[in-house]
């Protein structure tokens, strides 16, 4: 019963709200921008750069939430995250920080000045991606492990590895109420 009770507290039967997704990815941008500095400083930012700081992420999170919302990314139910998921989150991080570059680039030309360093956009934009990414698919593994835990499960063998066992596999991994659980695969060839 209490393990009943934790479930629907963490994934209640409803879908978590766009916005809450929405201010979850915009929370690991701003992380993303800071760990960013702390990485490319070696965790003690010069003053020089500790002045711009408040406006490097000011123009970071404005190319990130507009990036967000002309993409989507926070539409998808995480539960059922996928690789298109992950492709478009891909692709909008990666749109986003090109924009930064050109910002920087067009700042340099006009005012001899950049704003975001290089090495920050391209730190920022790997640590975005991984954490958008990883937090979908953890996300994705809890609730599937949450919904139907491994230890009421009896083992199973699947026969046949080809295209059929891993269809097997899959059906039986994605069905909630499913107590099996696959541990080999046996084959003929």
């Amino acid at each position: 019963r209490a393990l009943k009770t934790s479930r629907l507290m963490l994934f209640p039967k409803k879908n978590t709200p766009r916005w809450i997704i929405f201010l979850i990815d915009t929370g690991i941008c701003l992380f993303a921008i800071f760990l960013s500095y702390m990485l490319r400083f070696n965790f003690h930012i010069p003053p020089v750069d500790l002045k711009d700081l408040p406006t490097v992420v000011s123009i970071i999170l404005i190319v990130r939430i507009l990036s967000f919302i002309i993409g989507k990314t926070y539409a998808g139910i995480i539960r059922y995250t996928s690789s298109k998921d992950a492709q478009r989150i891909f692709i909008v991080i990666s749109i986003g920080s090109l924009a930064l570059a050109v910002i920087d680039v067009c700042s340099f030309a006009y005012a001899a000045k950049i704003i975001i360093p290089t090495s920050i956009i391209i730190i920022d934009y790997i640590v975005t991606v991984f954490l958008l990414v990883s937090l979908r698919t953890l996300v994705k593994v809890l609730y599937y492990e949450l919904k139907n835990p491994r230890r009421d499960k009896t083992k199973v063998i699947v026969y046949g590895a080809g295209e059929a066992g891993v269809i097997t596999l899959r059906t039986l991994d994605k069905d909630a109420g499913t107590k099996y659980k696959v541990v080999a695969f046996i084959d003929d060839d």
